[in-house]
Formats: C-alpha cells, sequence, structure tokens
C-alpha cells in the first residue's frame, strides 16, 4: 500500500495539563457541568504530583509524533503530520 493517497496526517489526544498551575482549570474544565466539588478535585489533582504537576500523556504524544515524522522521512515521504 503506497502513502500517495493521504495529503496529511492528525494525531489527536484529549490531553492534559501542561503545568502544575493548569491543573485544577484542567480538571473545573473536564468535569464542568457535573457538580464535582473542589475538593474532590484537588484530591486528583495532587496525583498529577506523581508526574512533576503535569500529565505524561502530552510528552508522549509529543514524542509519537516525532518518532512518526522521523519514519516517514526515513521512508521518503513528505507527509505533513500535525
Amino acid at each position: 500500500m503506497g502513502i500517495g493517497r493521504f495529503d496529511s496526517l492528525l494525531l489527536l489526544s484529549f490531553g492534559g495539563p501542561d503545568g502544575p498551575d493548569d491543573v485544577m482549570p484542567f480538571l473545573r474544565n473536564v468535569t464542568k457541568g457535573r457538580g464535582v466539588p473542589d475538593e474532590r478535585l484537588a484530591v486528583v489533582a495532587e496525583q498529577y504530583a506523581v508526574f512533576g504537576g503535569k500529565s505524561p500523556i502530552n510528552g508522549l504524544n509529543r514524542d509519537l509524533l516525532d518518532s512518526i515524522e522521523e519514519e516517514l522521512s526515513d521512508r521518503g515521504h513528505d507527509l505533513p503530520t500535525f
């Protein structure tokens, strides 16, 4: 199968907070309209401390996209990635 029938690659993820100051706003946004009390969100926010106060998924996805771009380049494909 050739890659010629594709014009780009889009990698999507739900994402997460990028730093400690982003954790509570992220959690409030994700739980908006569900009536989750700030006390519960604070308990969940503490779990991000294990990862340096951020979500590991963002870095993992950046690494994945870098690997995909490298592999495409190694195979001679000039495919934009987003």
